[in-house]
């Protein structure tokens, strides 16, 4: 075998690798964490106005973490609506609404809080100031 050979076959294996590597990226699922984060970015101001008035009050609630519960302790009563993103798989994304108790701890536990990261994103009012705190959390 001459070297004239060897180089076409050393070129056919180089190609055929490439192609292999196309396919596999072109098969991968590729989803992006946020379908309207155009929209999200041009509110992002009043997130930072909400999460100042909820930082400079002294209302940002204290987290804790369990296997599939959660649980935040408020300085007082209110009612809170969560968004939870699960940056690794957009179909497992979702939104509740909560009704804290009268010494404003929350207790949240919920089957669709499978183990992994999360990003939770909290809206509620309080003293008429409307507050937001943005948590990574990892669920155990």
């Amino acid at each position: 075998m001459n070297w004239g050979i060897k180089i076409m076959i050393g070129m056919g294996i180089f190609m055929l690798l490439i192609l292999g590597m196309v396919t596999i990226a072109m098969w991968q699922n590729i989803e992006l964490e946020s379908e309207d984060y155009y929209a999200r970015e041009l509110v992002y101001e009043e997130q930072l106005e909400k999460f100042r008035n909820a930082k400079e009050q002294g209302w940002l609630p204290v987290w804790t973490v369990q296997p599939r519960c959660l649980s935040l302790q408020f300085i007082s009563p209110v009612t809170a609506s969560v968004k939870w993103i699960r940056p690794s798989a957009l179909s497992q994304d979702f939104s509740s609404t909560f009704q804290t108790d009268s010494t404003g701890k929350l207790e949240i536990c919920d089957a669709r809080l499978v183990s992994g990261m999360w990003r939770a994103e909290l809206n509620w009012s309080q003293a008429g100031k409307s507050c937001y705190q943005q948590q990574i959390l990892n669920i155990p």
